[in-house]
């Protein structure tokens, strides 16, 4: 999903337009993967709606679009009454808002947490692979314990020569 601030498509009236993907004879790849646009440029009629009866897509593009704008607060305070979400979201965007080093504090929270998601992937990813490393050697010492040639070993371990030499004088 993108949020555009800006007009994508001048043909669409909508302001949102999704997109599927399709084989070469238009049939849909997957209904579960796709691509929204939603363009807050279009949102005019949106707000000329009571807010009871937008849909929670409309709401969160409203939101995104005048969150922060003064001029629309009316609408804003009923979208905090509807919908729960809306009021943590609002709560959430003036605690980070109110000054400069809330922002810092929230920008340095949100980086650790994505280190620390980024080091446990990288850290499972090395296990992966420490362990196929492991596999391979166990496998190259067996095939040297019954003789086979170090083309073989190379051809099914992905070992280097120098590595498959290393461990037949490891012996």
């Amino acid at each position: 999903m993108t949020f555009c601030g800006y007009t994508v498509f001048r043909e669409r009236e909508n302001f949102v337009s999704r997109f599927s993907f399709r084989d070469e004879h238009g049939a849909e790849l997957s209904d579960a993967v796709g691509i929204i646009f939603v363009e807050l440029t279009k949102l005019g009629g949106v707000l000329k709606k009571p807010v009871e009866i937008m849909t929670g897509e409309e709401i969160w593009s409203v939101f995104f679009a005048y969150g922060s704008n003064p001029k629309y607060r009316n609408l804003l305070e009923k979208m905090i009454s509807a919908r729960r979400e809306i009021k943590m979201a609002t709560e959430l965007l003036q605690t980070i808002s109110r000054d400069e080093i809330e922002r810092a504090r929230f920008r340095s929270r949100r980086m650790f947490r994505m280190d620390m998601e980024h080091n446990l992937i990288a850290a499972r990813d090395e296990g992966k692979i420490e362990g196929k490393i492991e596999k391979a050697i166990a496998i190259a010492k067996n095939m040297l314990n019954d003789g086979e040639p170090i083309e073989k070993i190379k051809k099914y371990t992905s070992l280097t020569r120098e590595e498959v030499e290393s461990l037949r004088n490891a012996e």
